[in-house]
């Protein structure tokens, strides 16, 4: 977005005036406290794993090209895909059938900006020796942030407002920003991308060296991490009960991530555009709430108390306010009658920030029929599956199915 452009959304404002700030400070400012990208987590790593690899992707001259960015002088070569799919996938590291398997998170790939992204796509879609990486590649893709998969251009716009007048799928602009020279040099690719990694939850300020452990991570950020490992493993499944999974696990990453930037200490600042993120402060009773501005709520339904200057953690999850009633004073003013229980969290008349409370389920499945005929000695069965109930009766029949002759 440019001076030239004149916005006529919230949002679009929003976004302009930080970016003119921006400008005027001569850097980008920062959107996001927490990293805009998180660790690829799994709930089981072996202890002898030094940490994923991390694989940029770049192209020229129609090819595709890969380098290890471990290393202290990465050298490109031209990508076989079937390696990268090998170095990408998580490995099972155990063979002991008496115990649960240790995994290794897998590999990070890391493409410069969109237009290499999906080049890389396409050649693994059309690629016999990249399996089923061209799918995993693009369920990555879907989700907000992935741990992942990394466009960089992409991930830095989700960390930090960038001078107005620059471009933000540009690279270039993005070291310009940061007062690297203009090149694509893996010192400036590897200063970019620790930016995105640093916050709560990742690496320190001081830390220059890509992520080899997994750092503090909260409780609905690693969950959120972890679940796409197991997506990433999943995604070679084609059946149906597998693709429903697929499905069900991205919109639980995606629901924990709207949640992260949404309740992070800097990303309120958009959040309470729309009453996403909302302050009240007791009424003319301890369980009552007054509001002035936009809010999201519904009766019945629970809030979250937000800690002032840090992320939410597991106590504030647990910390909810159940909302009784939404009713509006003789004198205009919003109130959220709470329940008496949870009058203690805005004790002290002091405005507070507040949030919905996330929904954020991890499929595991549950048990039902998968209405699929098959013969068994002339009459028709409903064998039982793992599927999730919803799935179950979308796909029930609504008439009797005949038998099979």
């Amino acid at each position: 977005m440019t001076d030239q452009t004149t916005p006529t959304s919230r949002f679009a404002l929003f976004e302009q005036s930080w970016r003119r700030k921006a400008r005027d400070q001569g850097s980008p400012i920062e959107r996001l406290a927490m990293p805009s990208v998180l660790y690829p987590a799994i709930s089981r790593p072996d202890p002898m794993f030094s940490g994923p690899d991390f694989l940029f992707v770049s192209r020229k001259g129609g090819k595709l090209y890969v380098s290890d960015l471990l290393v202290d002088r990465p050298h490109p070569v031209v990508a076989d895909l079937a390696r990268v799919a090998e170095r990408f996938y998580s490995a099972n590291t155990e063979q002991d059938r008496d115990r649960r398997p240790k995994y290794t998170p897998g590999g990070v790939i890391v493409a410069p900006d969109r237009p290499t992204a999906d080049f890389l796509v396409r050649k693994a879609d059309r690629s016999e020796d990249a399996g089923t990486l061209a799918s995993s590649l693009m369920l990555a893709d879907a989700l907000p942030a992935s741990s992942r998969f990394v466009v960089l251009t992409e991930a830095l716009a989700r960390k930090f407002f960038l001078p107005a007048a620059l471009d933000e799928d540009s690279l270039e602009d993005w070291m310009e920003a940061f007062g690297m020279r203009r090149t694509r040099t893996f010192a400036n690719l590897r200063s970019l991308l620790l930016m995105v990694y640093r916050g709560p939850g990742g690496l320190d300020a001081q830390d220059r060296h890509l992520p080899d452990a997994e750092p503090n991570m909260g409780s609905v950020s690693r969950p959120a991490a972890v679940s796409e490992s197991y997506l990433m493993g999943a995604s070679r499944g084609r059946s149906l009960e597998g693709q429903c999974s697929q499905f069900s696990t991205v919109t639980s990453i995606t629901n924990r991530w709207d949640f992260l930037v949404n309740s992070d200490p800097l990303g309120r600042r958009a959040a309470e555009l729309d009453g996403r993120v909302f302050t009240a402060q007791s009424g003319i009773s301890p369980t009552t709430l007054q509001v002035t501005s936009p809010f999201v709520a519904r009766e019945g339904k629970a809030i979250i108390a937000l800690p002032q200057h840090r992320p939410v953690g597991p106590r504030d999850l647990s910390d909810t306010l159940t909302v009784e009633e939404i009713a509006v004073s003789p004198d205009g003013t919003t109130e959220i009658r709470i329940n008496h229980r949870s009058a203690h969290v805005v004790a002290g008349g002091q405005p507070v920030q507040f949030i919905a409370a996330p929904f954020m389920p991890s499929y595991m499945g549950a048990p039902g029929k998968k209405w699929t005929a098959r013969e068994s000695e002339g009459t028709v069965t409903a064998p039982v599956r793992q599927v999730p109930l919803a799935i179950t009766l979308a796909g029930a029949p609504t008439a009797p199915v005949a038998a099979a002759a």
